[in-house]
Parts: structure tokens; C-alpha cells; sequence
């Protein structure tokens, strides 16, 4: 195989782009003892998400054991709690 040695090449390779977009996540969140493709969904479950900013977000899972969608204007760790305390019907969950 014959290689140009001759000169100076460059080679070149486009750069990402990243939206400007704030970061968003809802989470969801599932009974213990079940994976990923078996999970039974917390609904209608009361939470609390706690992020590393001080503020904090509160309150029940929708239909499809989602949190409310967290936005912020850059990522943030946060610490997830599923509460104890009664849903919408009554019932302790």
C-alpha cells in the first residue's frame, strides 16, 4: 500500500451539538424486588425528590408511576424518596 508522506495533512471531524435545552427527568419509580422488565409501578405514590441545589420537589406518580418532569437549568444529583404516606383513596401505600 502506498501512503502520501509528502507535506502536511489534516484530517478533520465535526464537532457535536448539544441543545441549549435546560435539564428535564421524570423518574419512575417501582416496588422493590422487581427489575426493569418486570417492574410493578408505584402509581399514584407519594414522593419526594430532593436536589443538591437545597430545593426540593414533592408529590404522587401518575398513572405510569412517573414523577412530575424536574427542570432545571443544568444537572443536578438528587436524592429520591418514595413516602409512606396515604394516596388519593385512603389506602397506605
Amino acid at each position: 500500500s502506498e501512503h502520501d508522506w509528502v507535506g502536511p495533512k489534516t484530517d478533520s471531524a465535526s464537532v457535536p451539538t448539544f441543545g441549549r435545552d435546560p435539564a428535564a427527568q421524570r423518574l419512575a419509580i417501582h416496588y422493590p424486588g422487581h427489575g426493569d422488565d418486570s417492574a410493578r409501578l408505584a402509581v399514584e405514590h407519594a414522593y419526594q425528590i430532593k436536589l443538591e441545589d437545597g430545593s426540593t420537589v414533592q408529590g404522587l406518580t401518575d398513572s405510569s408511576g412517573l414523577t412530575e418532569r424536574v427542570e432545571r437549568e443544568q444537572m443536578h444529583q438528587s436524592q429520591v424518596s418514595a413516602l409512606r404516606d396515604k394516596g388519593p383513596n385512603g389506602d397506605g401505600q
